[in-house]
C-alpha cells in the first residue's frame, strides 16, 4: 500500500501547490502576498473557518479517545458550536472594525481600539504559539501516521521534512490567499471523506460494528453515558476516574478551549480579509455549528467502533483492516487524516507570517518597506518559521504536545476583549482611564 500512499500524497499536495500559484497569480502578488488585498472569496473563509475549527480539535486524537471512552468523549465535539457561536458574534464586526480602520490584521485593530503595546504582545505571543507548538504537534502527527501506513519504508523524521517543504512551498507561491484557497478546499475533502468512510465500511463490511456492538470504550468506563457532572479523584495519573473522564465539566472545558481558535489572530485574519461579511454568520452557522459539528458527532463513534474491531486502538490498524477490502478506500482513510494536519499547519504557519511582517517588521522594524520588499520579508519569515515547526515536530514532540495544549485556552481568554470591541464599547482602556482622571 505504501505506493498508493505516496501517491495520494503527491497529488495532494499537487492540487495544493496547483492552487497556490493560480491565487499568486490573480493579482499583484507583491501588494496582495500579507493579507490577499483583503477580498478573499466568500466560500474561502467559509470552508477555511470549519476546516480549521475541525482539524484543531484533533482528529486523529478525538478519534482515538472515542475508541477508549466511548459516545462521552464523542461529545467533546460539542465545543465547535460554542467557537461558532463566539465566532458568529466577533467577526462580522471584526470585519466593521477592520474597514472603519482601513486595517487587516486583528492585532492592530485590539490594540488600536484598548491602546497600549501590552496586548499587542500579547496577541503575537498567542499566535507564535499556535504558529510553533501547535503546528509542530500536528506536523508530528502526519509524520508518524505515514511512518506507520508505510511500515517504517519511510521514516518518521522524512516524512516531517518533506510534507514541511510540501507546505512552505504552499505558502511562499500563494501568500495568504494561496493558504486561504488550499485550507478551503483541503476543508472541503476533509469533511467529504469524513462523510463518506461510514458509509463505505457499512457496505464493506457487511455491518457497521457500532450497531452490532454498540459504542468501543475501555472496560469499566460508561461508553453510551457521561458519568456525571463532576468527579473527585487523587489526580492524573494518580487515579482512574470511575465510569470515565469525561463529565459534563470536563466536556465543557474541553470544548470551551476550541473558543480560542474562533478568537485566535489567525482566524480574525481571515474575517477581516474577506471580501464580503455575509457569508461570515452563514459559516459559523450552517458549516461549523451545523455541518462540522454533526459530522463529527455522527462519524466519531462509528468510525472509532471500526478501530475497536481492527484489534488495535491505532489508525493504522482501521487502515490495514479497509486495505483488506479497498486500497483506495484505505487511502481515502490516510488522506483525511492527513489533511487535519496538513490545515493545522498551513493556516497557523501563513497567518503567523503575515501577522508578524505586518505587526512587528513593517510597523517597527522597517516601515518604509516597499511592497515587493514585504513580500520577500514574508517569505523569509515563512521559512523561518517552517524550519522551527519541523525542527520541533522531530526533536521535541513531547513539548510540542504540552506547549500546544496551553494555546488554545490562553487565546479562549481573548474573548472579553471581543466583547469590548463588539458589543460593549464601555469596556476600553480610554474609558476606564477618563474616569479615573
Amino acid at each position: 500500500m505504501t505506493p498508493l500512499v505516496l501517491a495520494a500524497l503527491a497529488f495532494s499536495l499537487a492540487v495544493s501547490l496547483y492552487l497556490a500559484a493560480l491565487a499568486g497569480r490573480r493579482s499583484d502578488a507583491a501588494a496582495t502576498f500579507l493579507d490577499g488585498g483583503a477580498r478573499l472569496p466568500a466560500w474561502a473563509p467559509m470552508f477555511a473557518g470549519a476546516g480549521v475549527l475541525g482539524a484543531s480539535l484533533g482528529l486523529q486524537d478525538h478519534l482515538l479517545l472515542t475508541t477508549l471512552y466511548g459516545l462521552q468523549a464523542s461529545h467533546v465535539a460539542l465545543g465547535l458550536a460554542l467557537a461558532a457561536l463566539c465566532g458568529a458574534m466577533a467577526h462580522k464586526r471584526l470585519w466593521i472594525a477592520a474597514r472603519a480602520l482601513g486595517a487587516c490584521s486583528p492585532i492592530e485593530i485590539l490594540s488600536v481600539y484598548y491602546g497600549g503595546v501590552a496586548l499587542r504582545v500579547a496577541l503575537m505571543a498567542i499566535t507564535l504559539t499556535l504558529a510553533l507548538p501547535f503546528a509542530a504537534h500536528a506536523l508530528a502527527q502526519a509524520g508518524d501516521l505515514v511512518a506507520a501506513a508505510t511500515e517504517g519504508r519511510i521514516g518518521r523524521e522524512p516524512a516531517i521534512a518533506a510534507i514541511a517543504f510540501a507546505l512552505l512551498l504552499v505558502s511562499l507561491l500563494g501568500g495568504w490567499r494561496g493558504a486561504a484557497w488550499v485550507v478551503a478546499a483541503q476543508s472541503f475533502a476533509m469533511l467529504a471523506l469524513l462523510l463518506f468512510l461510514p458509509l463505505f465500511m457499512a457496505g464493506a463490511f457487511g455491518k457497521l460494528a457500532f450497531l452490532n456492538s454498540g459504542p468501543s470504550a475501555l472496560k469499566g468506563v460508561l461508553a453510551d453515558q457521561i458519568p456525571g457532572v463532576l468527579q473527585y479523584s487523587a489526580g492524573v495519573g494518580k487515579d482512574v476516574a470511575v465510569g470515565g473522564p469525561f463529565t459534563c465539566l470536563t466536556i465543557l472545558g474541553a470544548g470551551a478551549s476550541l473558543i480560542g481558535v474562533s478568537l485566535s489572530p489567525a482566524m480574525g485574519l481571515v474575517a477581516t480579509t474577506a471580501r464580503l461579511r455575509t457569508g461570515l454568520a452563514f459559516g459559523q452557522t450552517w458549516l461549523i455549528a451545523g455541518l462540522a459539528t454533526g459530522a463529527l458527532l455522527m462519524a466519531a463513534p462509528l468510525l472509532a467502533a471500526e478501530i475497536a474491531a481492527a484489534g488495535a486502538p491505532r489508525l493504522d490498524a482501521l487502515a490495514a483492516r479497509l486495505g483488506e477490502v479497498d486500497y483506495l478506500a484505505a487511502v481515502a482513510l490516510l488522506v483525511l487524516l492527513l489533511a487535519s494536519t496538513q490545515i493545522v499547519v498551513t493556516f497557523f504557519v501563513t497567518a503567523a507570517g503575515s501577522l508578524i511582517v505586518g505587526d512587528v517588521v513593517h510597523r517597527y522594524l522597517l516601515p518604509d518597506l516597499p511592497d515587493a520588499g514585504r513580500r520577500l520579508a514574508a517569505r523569509i519569515a515563512l521559512s523561518l518559521l517552517y524550519a522551527a515547526v519541523a525542527t520541533i515536530a522531530v526533536f521535541a514532540p513531547l513539548s510540542a504536545t504540552i506547549l500546544g495544549a496551553a494555546a488554545l485556552p490562553l487565546s479562549a481568554q481573548l474573548l472579553p476583549a471581543f466583547i469590548g470591541l463588539c458589543w460593549a464599547p464601555w469596556i476600553s482602556r480610554p474609558s476606564w482611564w477618563s474616569k479615573l482622571r
